[in-house]
């Protein structure tokens, strides 16, 4: 994966990055093994949609934070929201 404009991470238990990359909209992991996924969104597709993680849409998502029950929530830059995500 090519990353476009990454601004923040976050860790978790299992000591994955979660990375909000900011351009190309959409929310990437990085496995300890250095495997990238794309966790939710679409890239380069811009947009504000809730639904599934190969369904929703982000427009710019900038920040990022795991809680301890591993929820991730995302801040979008211009729709001026955070977003929640439960990833299985």
């Amino acid at each position: 994966a090519m990353f476009n404009g990454p601004c923040n991470i976050c860790i978790d238990e299992d000591n994955n990055i979660y990375v909000a990359d900011t351009y190309n909209r959409v929310i990437r992991k990085v496995s300890p093994e250095g495997i990238v996924t794309t966790e939710a969104g679409t890239p380069g597709k811009r947009g504000y949609l809730d639904g599934a993680p190969d369904v929703a849409l982000f427009d710019e998502p900038y920040g990022i934070v795991i809680d301890s029950e591993g929820t991730i929530f995302v801040s979008e830059y211009y729709k001026h929201c955070i977003r929640k995500l439960s990833i299985e």
